[in-house]
Order: C-alpha cells, then sequence, then structure tokens
C-alpha cells in the first residue's frame, strides 16, 4: 500500500480529491466547506526524505477555525490525521483507500459535534 500511495501521480488523485470533497459536502455542507486545491505530499524518510510529492488535498473550513477542527479530530475513534495548510484543515487523498471515504465523512461528524 505504501509505495501505490507514493507513486500516485496527481492527475490519479484529483478524482479522489473531488469526490471525497463532494461526499463530505453532501453529508456536512451545513457544517463546514470541502473544497479542492493543490499541494504537495512529503514522503518524510527511508529512501525518500523530504521528497514532495505533486496532490490534490481536500481543505475543510469550519467557523470553529482549523486548529480547533485539528484537535477534535484527534479525539475522533479512529483519530483523522491531517494538517492545516491555506487556512484550512486539509486531507490529502493520497493517504486514504477509496473505502476509507466514508468512515472520513462519520469521523468529522464527531468532531464537528465536539466543536460546537
Amino acid at each position: 500500500p505504501t509505495l501505490r500511495m507514493m507513486f500516485m501521480t496527481a492527475d490519479e488523485l484529483l478524482p479522489r480529491a473531488r469526490e471525497l470533497a463532494e461526499l463530505i459536502g453532501a453529508e456536512l455542507g451545513g457544517q463546514l466547506e470541502a473544497t479542492v486545491l493543490e499541494g504537495m505530499s512529503r514522503v518524510g524518510g527511508g529512501a525518500f526524505p523530504e521528497r514532495d510529492l505533486p496532490t490534490w488535498l481536500v481543505r475543510l473550513q469550519t467557523d470553529a477555525g482549523p486548529d480547533q477542527l485539528k484537535g477534535a479530530l484527534l479525539e475522533t475513534e479512529p483519530p483523522l490525521i491531517g494538517r492545516i495548510e491555506d487556512q484550512g484543515f486539509c486531507l490529502d487523498p493520497r493517504t486514504l483507500a477509496d473505502d476509507e471515504f466514508p468512515l472520513v465523512a462519520g469521523v468529522l461528524a464527531q468532531a464537528l459535534k465536539n466543536t460546537g
């Protein structure tokens, strides 16, 4: 799975990012805004220390702000890890399996209950 994630191209990731953003928007659109933006994935170790890979991110914005959303997501079961970038909390679809997208929406719903 790690090699598959590392070698996904930005062209392969764009439709996945759009799908994730649409799912989140459909499930939680009244509570947050999900948009797609260009970004970089960082491999971070082993044979590719600090190598950046082009990707597409799903940026989540809430009234509570990205720091509070990030903290709430670390308290969910399972925790959801992302990063703060471009004034939002960002998820990289490179690190998620397609069948995990509904789980992401459920975890976000859990976190939003804790930020409100």
